[in-house]
């Protein structure tokens, strides 16, 4: 045990340079993230590219900003300028610039497994008047079925069991090599101080990222189906002839879906010679 938490220690020292706290100045009567009306949104980023200044956070935090100012763990203050943002995966890009710059790693988001050691690290609070840092580590709990499937809804995101602060938006999840396999985008009270604590795959955060550095936006895929991914459950249930891919429940009109000869009761097993 002392020797995992010493581990975890030095991982944590490692990144703590590439981490960084985004306060943004709001309009007056705008409802923040907790859902009251608030001046100060406060959430976490990480310094993905150290030569361009290119930041990594949670479009949530930023979105109504009129300012965003970059907080580092040596009390260096920068301005941060919005490159773009998409809401639905709730991914933003910031750019920086100050000196000595430190970038963190990013990890496959593909090779992780539920159980896996897992650390989330959150910076702060509207309350704290500088850069504050709070760790919790955990495991990987739950992660999307592999294969092109989910896009958009909580099914496209990991779901973390750590413990996590105000401000976790747009902090990295790290795997015990100190690679960022995630990205914090959620947190829902369930009462009796449990959260249940989401983060978006870091696989989708540089898809998204990408496109938003190339076009200043990101083009949300758009399929008009709604389905349910084939579990056991579903199999023995009603005695599917398939154990893997999804059921088509719902295919809305107009839709690329339904252009395609997608219909309801349909089995969708592979997109592109991918299950």
């Amino acid at each position: 045990l002392a020797q995992f938490q010493d581990l975890l220690g030095q991982i944590v020292e490692q990144v703590r340079p590439a981490v960084v706290q985004i306060r943004c100045r709001l309009p007056k009567g705008t409802i923040g993230i907790m859902g009251d009306t608030t001046t100060l949104e406060v959430g976490t980023g990480f310094v993905v590219d150290a030569q361009k200044g290119y930041v990594y956070t949670s479009a949530s935090t930023v979105k109504n900003a009129l300012a965003i100012q970059v907080l580092f763990h040596d009390g260096v203050k920068a301005q941060g300028k919005l490159v773009g943002l998409d809401i639905p995966t709730d991914v933003a890009v910031l750019k920086v610039v100050r000196e000595n710059l430190k970038a963190i790693t990013l990890g496959d988001s593909d090779n992780t497994y539920i159980g896996e050691p897992v650390i989330g690290i959150s910076t702060g609070t509207p309350d704290l008047p500088g850069y504050g840092f709070w760790y919790g580590w955990g495991i990987l709990a739950s992660k999307p079925p592999a294969g092109p499937w989910a896009e958009g809804g909580l099914s496209s995101f990991f779901q973390i069991n750590a413990p996590a602060n105000y401000g976790y938006q747009g902090g990295p999840v790290l795997n015990l090599n100190g690679e960022v396999i995630a990205m914090g985008t959620l947190l829902r009270f369930e009462g009796r101080g449990l959260y249940l604590h989401f983060a978006l795959p870091i696989n989708s955060v540089k898809r998204v990222a990408k496109e938003i550095l190339e076009k200043g936006k990101f083009d949300t895929p758009w399929v008009g189906l709604e389905a349910s991914f084939l579990d056991w459950l579903l199999v023995q249930n009603y005695q599917f002839p398939y154990t893997y891919g999804i059921f088509v429940t719902t295919v809305q009109p107009n839709s690329p879906a339904e252009k395609a000869g997608i219909l309801p009761g349909d089995f969708i097993l592979e997109v592109e010679g991918k299950r």
